[in-house]
């Protein structure tokens, strides 16, 4: 096999793929939609679309036998993005709006809820008996949000857009570099990065808001630490869940 082969062959790179992909998919449509491009499929633009269906192609061809993409980190991906697409569909356009109703209550969180239960039942599975393993797979479905351009309550302007831009293919390589190093075996290196990547995504995503006339500095301010508390409710959760799920798994051993 050759050099070039190997590379786009070697595991770190298989693993790491998703999250690149996703943002691909996201730096296009930005590009997509800035050139009034038309395509847009059920409210999203034709790169996002290609970009989701590839990363839940790859994981399809490695449940089938392609053993380079038999990884949990795809399975991960695969949910974050079903997730994602299905939320932006029930909100719709308006992002400010509660989206798609029933019996007058919003349908969009209790999906976003169900796919948070669903990705933390995957990570407690694939998990085993290892926590850590857990935690990062949980961490990995979470982290699948940096990969989308942020939703602001007022359309930024071109020099925001393109600063926005930039945080989303950065932190995007970050978590594809997290990856690789934990496939590699740096697993404690890497979780803590995907941790703190977390921790600082709010802050890095939704600065614009400090600017406005009308309390945006406290807003911002308060979305990031409602950001981070969060984290640490849900990871305590998976935490906890995990280490029940590994005494109960002995019980009965």
């Amino acid at each position: 096999m050759s050099a070039r082969a190997s590379l786009w062959s070697s595991p770190e790179l298989l693993a790491a793929a998703p999250p690149l992909v996703l943002a691909f998919g996201t730096l296009l449509s930005l590009v997509w939609r800035g050139l009034g491009l038309k395509g847009d499929l059920l409210l999203f633009p034709l790169p996002t679309l290609l970009a989701s269906a590839l990363v839940i192609g790859g994981a399809v061809l490695g449940l089938v036998g392609y053993t380079g993409l038999r990884r949990p980190a795809w399975g991960v991906f695969v949910l974050s993005t079903l997730s994602y697409l299905s939320v932006a569909a029930l909100v719709g356009d308006d992002s400010s709006s509660a989206g798609v109703l029933v019996a007058g209550v919003p349908l969009a969180p209790f999906f976003r809820l169900g796919w948070l239960v669903l990705a933390m039942m995957f990570a407690i599975s694939v998990g085993g008996r290892d926590t850590r393993r857990a935690l990062w797979l949980f961490a990995l479905f979470l982290s699948a949000e940096v990969t989308h351009f942020p939703v602001l309550p007022s359309e930024p302007v071109f020099l925001v857009k393109l600063s926005l831009a930039g945080a989303v293919l950065a932190e995007s390589l970050a978590v594809a570099w997290a990856i690789a190093a934990f496939t590699r075996g740096v697993e404690r290196v890497a979780f803590w990065v995907v941790i703190l990547l977390l921790v600082l995504h709010p802050f890095l995503v939704v600065w614009p808001l400090a600017f406005e006339a009308d309390g945006g500095a406290s807003a911002y301010i308060q979305y990031g630490v409602s950001g981070a508390v969060f984290l640490g409710v849900i990871m305590a959760m998976t935490f906890a869940l995990h280490r029940l799920a590994v005494g109960l798994r002995r019980r009965m051993e």
